[in-house]
């Protein structure tokens, strides 16, 4: 799944804009949370550090792993350095966390021949002392129920 975040610095209003969008359809992206921060708290948080920047910016609406969190702060830190630089976006993929630097996972054609596998597999651990038993035989059990203790209920209808 795609993703797109879009961070903007309204300094007018003193606040920090994070809006994130989602590929919920095939090539069409949708905003799926907005997340308003005050200036003076980010500041804050830069000074501290970048941990404590990125702290402030994973909220319980908006929590996006800590890679992307840093690929925010990085562009917060470049919004509140420049003058001209007003906002910044960037998209990334979902499954570049999920595969391997970045590939593709390989689709494995071939499954017919893993079907036999499984079948001998099978076959060789088949346990075989049930086969050919009654299936009503009586099972050998450490319980016995003792027929004198069981009270007599009449049915009073």
């Amino acid at each position: 799944m795609k993703q797109k975040f879009v961070i903007s610095r309204d300094s007018d209003k003193k606040e920090l804009i994070i809006k994130e969008y989602a590929e919920i359809e095939k090539d069409r992206l949708s905003l799926v949370c907005e997340e308003t921060y005050d200036d003076k708290v980010i500041k804050t948080a830069m000074e501290k550090s970048k941990e404590a920047l990125y702290s402030v910016l994973r909220t319980d609406k908006l929590y996006p792993p800590i890679s992307v969190t840093m690929n925010i702060g990085e562009a917060v830190i470049e919004i509140y350095g420049s003058k001209n630089k007003p906002s910044a976006e960037f998209v990334f993929n979902n499954l570049d966390f999920i595969t391997k630097d970045g590939e593709k996972p390989e689709i494995e054609d071939d499954i017919e021949d893993k079907e036999d596998d499984l079948d001998e597999l099978l076959e060789d651990n088949l346990d075989l002392k049930h086969i050919g038993k009654d299936e009503t035989d009586p099972v050998d059990s450490l319980l016995k129920v003792v027929d004198d203790d069981i009270p007599d209920v009449e049915d009073k209808t």
